[in-house]
Formats: structure tokens, C-alpha cells, sequence
């Protein structure tokens, strides 16, 4: 019987979103980490769980993300779940994909298809391919995770538009271990003036950090706020500890001032 053939998801955004050499995408990362610097609360002794992170261009949101992002050093992580809100399609539950692995600049990613069929069990997950066809918050996390982790396998998901919050946080955990790490991928407010921009997110984040779910889905504003109700019943559930990491928005990129778009990030801890 003829094998399988390996089916792999190639890169839509290197060269747009963010560098499509591996050398220049390390060089700007390093010097973001060394423009971000280190000053920080030292959380290496924390149980880390969950990261929220910005579905952005490098150029606007890699200091933010990174914020986030370095807390991986050292970390043993071999599984990361990556959580994407679609942007092209409209469809109830989660996607998953059938691709066998990412490529990505910095080196290939391969796809957890056992923790796939796990989580097909649950009827909220299905495979949808044109949901992964163009979709970005995905792909802007993976050259980030490979830089930092290196070798760890990937659960690829994007939340549709229709989504049991409670049933799919009971499923993806389900998937929790010690080696398992949790990436939101989203961005906050949209198209708001810079002031009203920062109030609303400023609101938005603490919801988060206040875990008040029904507050947060009346409220807050998100490309994936039904990820962030899924994570917030996660972090009831399990116990987590929501920390605010860092606020940025697209003015500071350059853009118009009048129609920004908003980003934080966010770590999540054991209690």
C-alpha cells in the first residue's frame, strides 16, 4: 500500500505580516527582546498555563506580544494549543485542520493528529480546511513559539462565530497538562480613536484579569472574544491567575490615529 502523503500547511503572511527571511525575523526579534529589556516580575518559579497574545503585523505588535512570548525561555512546554478567531468564514464550533504540519521560516511544525481525534469526539470540533485556507491569527503566533521552544507539537483551532463557551472550555481542557501551553490569538478594539481605543481595551483587560465572563461578553470588545470568555471559563475552572502584561495600539505604528486597532497581552498561571 502506497504511505500517505505528508500534507503541509504553507506559510500565507511571511513577507507581509512579518519577514520572510529566518535571519532577518531573528534579527528584529532580538532586537525587540533587547528594546522590551528584563525588568520585569520574575514569574519563572509560576506554573505558566495560557497565553493571550496580538493577531498583528510584526511591525505593530511584536514588543507586545513578546512581553508574553519570552516568559517561554527555559520552559518544557511539548504541546501548544493555538486558539484563532476566523477571520473569512462564518461557521458554528471549532475548526480544526487535517494538515499534517506547519512550515514555517524558522523550521517545520508538526500537527498533534492524536489530540485531533480526541478532540473530534466532541461534536463542537470538526475539520474545516477553508477555515485554515487564509487565516492569520494561527500563523502569526508559530514563528514566535519556534524561536522559543523549539521542539513541541502543535493543536492548531480556530473558533467560529457560533461557539458553546462552556463546552468547548471543558473540552480543550480535557487536553491540560504540565507540558501543555495555551495561546489565545487575538486583538482588541477596532477602528476606535486613540482614546476611546484605550479606554475600551483598558476595560476589555480588566474584565480579564477580574474573570467576570458575563461582564466580558456584554462589554468587551475582541476579534475573539468568544476565545477570551473560553479562556476566562478555563481560568475559573482550573484555577488560573490572569496577569496583565502590556498595552500597545496601531498609532504607534504609524497609523491613523482616528481608526486604531488595540493589543495587549496577558499570561496566565497556575494558583
Amino acid at each position: 500500500m502506497k504511505p500517505k502523503e505528508q500534507t503541509i500547511k504553507k506559510p500565507e503572511y511571511a513577507g507581509l505580516f512579518y519577514p520572510s527571511e529566518a535571519a532577518e525575523y531573528r534579527r528584529q526579534l532580538e532586537l525587540d527582546l533587547g528594546e522590551i529589556g528584563t525588568l520585569g516580575p520574575d514569574y519563572g518559579p509560576l506554573e505558566l498555563r495560557a497565553l493571550v497574545v496580538p493577531s498583528a503585523g510584526f511591525s505593530y505588535s511584536a514588543k507586545t506580544a513578546l512581553k508574553a512570548f519570552e516568559l517561554l525561555r527555559h520552559r518544557g512546554f511539548k504541546r501548544v494549543v493555538v486558539l484563532g478567531s476566523s477571520h473569512f468564514f462564518s461557521f458554528a464550533g471549532v475548526a480544526m485542520t487535517e494538515a499534517d504540519s506547519y512550515e514555517t521560516i524558522l523550521g517545520p511544525l508538526t500537527i498533534d493528529r492524536e489530540s485531533n481525534l480526541s478532540l473530534q469526539a466532541d461534536l463542537g470540533f470538526q475539520y474545516f480546511e477553508n477555515a485554515f485556507a487564509k487565516e492569520y491569527s494561527i500563523e502569526l503566533q508559530l514563528p514566535y513559539l519556534k524561536f522559543f521552544l523549539e521542539d513541541f507539537k502543535l493543536v492548531p483551532l480556530i473558533l467560529g462565530n457560533k461557539l458553546d463557551m462552556e463546552a468547548t472550555a471543558q473540552t480543550l481542557t480535557t487536553l491540560l497538562d504540565n507540558e501543555t501551553l495555551l495561546v489565545l490569538s487575538t486583538n482588541l478594539s477596532h477602528y476606535h480613536s486613540v482614546k476611546k481605543a484605550r479606554d475600551v481595551d483598558r476595560h476589555t483587560i480588566q474584565l480579564l484579569l477580574d474573570r467576570d465572563d458575563r461582564a466580558l461578553l456584554r462589554e468587551g470588545e475582541a476579534s475573539a472574544l468568544l476565545g477570551l470568555s473560553v479562556l476566562n471559563r478555563m481560568a475559573i475552572a482550573n484555577n488560573w491567575q490572569p496577569i496583565f502584561l502590556d498595552y500597545s495600539d496601531s498609532s504607534e505604528g504609524g497609523d491613523d490615529d482616528e481608526s486604531v486597532v488595540g493589543y495587549g497581552s496577558l499570561v496566565y498561571f497556575q494558583q
